[in-house]
């Protein structure tokens, strides 16, 4: 999987990268290369580059998100999280990241859900222990999906403690009532 991450954006610059398959995109087939490749390899790739040349190419994310709508349907969930893994980086707000997310909630209903957890993957990763930032992310996000937001959180929390007594503490980071008690699920 590494080839198609370091292939579609540097995100811990925040910038994409000058990369083989993003300079050479076809502007019929925005997906290079993950149309191209052998099924086994095309999950992989589509989670890490997906629609992430339709940005490079100075598209929006709605764009992106309609550009999943076309890749083949096994594709699309994974797809859509690609878009969400890509919308984080150091600096950018997370009103913001839960705005992008919300645009594909207008092209798709299966594209937010995706969008988020795709996020959340990432902020966690930028933001591995400290879970007052994927609080803060939750906050921004729709009131119908937080749920969605506090089990992931809850996970990626699980992930980083050290006992089961740990990321209970760390849950007790969210506001809603409703979020430490799905946190703290897993």
């Amino acid at each position: 999987s590494g080839v198609f991450m370091e292939s579609s954006k540097t995100k811990q610059v925040g910038s994409f990268t000058n990369s083989l398959f993003l300079n050479n995109t076809n502007k019929k087939d925005p997906d290079y290369p993950c149309g191209t490749l052998d099924p086994k390899h095309k999950t992989v790739c589509y989670r890490y580059i997906g629609s992430s040349s339709v940005l490079a190419q100075g598209g929006t994310n709605a764009e992106a998100f309609k550009r999943c709508l076309s890749v083949d349907s096994q594709y699309k969930q994974t797809c859509f999280w690609g878009i969400g893994s890509n919308t984080p980086h150091p600096g950018k707000a997370m009103s913001e990241i839960a705005s992008d997310c919300l645009t594909g909630l207008k092209i798709d209903p299966q594209a937010y859900p995706q969008c988020i957890s795709g996020a959340i993957s990432f902020i966690s990763q930028l933001n591995t222990g400290d879970p007052t930032i994927l609080a803060l992310f939750c906050g921004y996000l729709e009131k119908d999906y937080r749920n969605l937001c506090y089990k992931e959180s809850g996970a990626t929390i699980a992930d980083w403690s050290t006992s089961p007594e740990e990321a209970k503490k760390k849950c007790l980071v969210f506001n809603d009532p409703q979020a430490i008690p799905l946190c703290q699920a897993r």
